[in-house]
């Protein structure tokens, strides 16, 4: 389950047992490889479109296990997922994050990683 569903899960877990309402929201992931989405953010949200500027450009030498904790601390971004890494060459990872109430995907090529071949078992 990811990080995002079981967040959302455990808020409408503790509004049930605190006698409210819960409150069910959708999240819509803003597709950054998307033809025109970098675009459209530049001009709805420029304070996100700086930082994710900086996040496409250095994301792709972070670490796979150190990414999101780069992401919380550097551009106070929350519920970061660094998915998979792609099996290509040069490797992939998909990335996503929340920017304040906004959330964005993108897949992005690593250059701090190297596929190596492994033996067969």
């Amino acid at each position: 389950m990811s990080r995002a569903a079981m967040a959302i899960l455990i808020a409408v877990c503790t509004a049930a047992i605190a006698g409210e309402p819960p409150i069910v929201r959708t999240i819509n992931f803003i597709d950054l490889d998307a033809p025109g989405a970098l675009e459209i953010v530049r001009r709805e949200r420029p304070d996100h479109f700086a930082k994710i500027r900086k996040i496409l450009s250095e994301a792709p030498d972070q670490a796979p296990e150190v990414a999101p904790r780069w992401l919380r601390a550097q551009f106070d971004a929350s519920v970061v997922e660094y998915g998979v890494v792609l099996t290509s060459d040069p490797p992939k990872a998909r990335l996503s994050f929340f920017l304040g109430d906004s959330a964005y995907k993108t897949v992005i090529t690593l250059r701090n990683v190297r596929p190596r071949a492994l033996p067969a078992k």
